[in-house]
C-alpha cells in the first residue's frame, strides 16, 4: 500500500495477509529481488506489540532518519529507521504500541480513522495527519506515546468528528475525508 525511498533504503508496505513491511537496502534492480529483512511480516496473525501492525498502510520519513507506519487506528513511530524487526519508540493516536481500534472518543490524542488518508513533514519539524472527517497537526514533532495534536483543522473542536451536512453541502467548517495533504518546500 505504500513506498518508501529515503536514498539509502527502499521499502514496500504489505497489508492484510503479511501485516509489516519489506526492506531493500539500495534501490531494487532487479527483478522479484529478496528483501535484506522485514519488519512486523513474521507475525502473520499475532495482534498488535511493538513489533506486530495490523493493516499497514503509508510508510513515511519522520524527523531525522526516522519512519511513521500508519496502522489500525494509529501511527507506529521509529525515531531512526529500524535495521530489523526492531520495536517502535512511540505510538501516536493510542497510549500504547498494543492498543488498536476506535478508543470511544475524540481528542486531539487519538486517531479516529482506520487509516487515514495521507500525512506529510513539513521542514518546520512539524507533522500533518488527515484523520477521518479532520486535519491533526503537531508543532514541535511528538516523541512519546498519545501526544495531542496542537492545531485541529476541519472540526469546530479537538473533541469533535462532525460529518456536515452532506457530502454536497458541507459546513465552511467541517472536512469528509480529507485525503491528499502534502508538502512542498516549507509549506504544507
Amino acid at each position: 500500500r505504500s513506498v518508501y525511498w529515503d536514498g539509502e533504503r527502499f521499502a514496500t508496505s504489505s497489508t492484510f495477509a503479511r501485516n509489516g513491511f519489506h526492506v531493500f537496502e539500495g534501490f531494487p534492480t532487479t527483478s522479484n529481488p529478496t528483501p535484506d529483512y522485514l519488519v512486523g511480516l513474521d507475525r502473520v496473525i499475532a495482534g498488535l506489540s511493538s513489533t506486530s501492525f495490523l493493516r499497514p498502510d503509508s510508510l513515511t520519513p519522520f524527523g531525522d532518519g526516522g519512519v511513521l507506519l500508519r496502522n489500525n487506528w494509529r501511527a507506529s513511530v521509529w525515531r531512526r529507521f529500524p535495521s530489523g524487526n526492531d520495536p517502535v519508540d512511540f505510538t501516536i493516536g493510542k497510549p500504547d504500541a498494543v492498543l488498536g481500534g476506535v478508543l470511544g472518543r475524540v481528542s486531539a490524542a487519538t486517531l479516529q480513522s482506520y487509516s487515514p488518508h495521507s500525512h506529510a513533514f513539513s521542514r518546520r519539524d512539524e507533522l500533518v495527519i488527515a484523520d477521518g472527517r479532520r486535519l491533526l497537526i503537531w508543532r514541535p514533532l511528538p516523541d512519546v506515546n498519545f501526544t495531542p495534536a496542537d492545531l485541529v483543522l476541519g472540526q469546530p473542536s479537538a473533541a469533535s468528528n462532525l460529518q456536515g451536512v452532506d457530502y454536497r453541502g458541507l459546513e465552511r467548517d467541517t472536512l469528509a475525508m480529507p485525503a491528499g495533504v502534502s508538502s512542498v518546500g516549507d509549506v504544507t
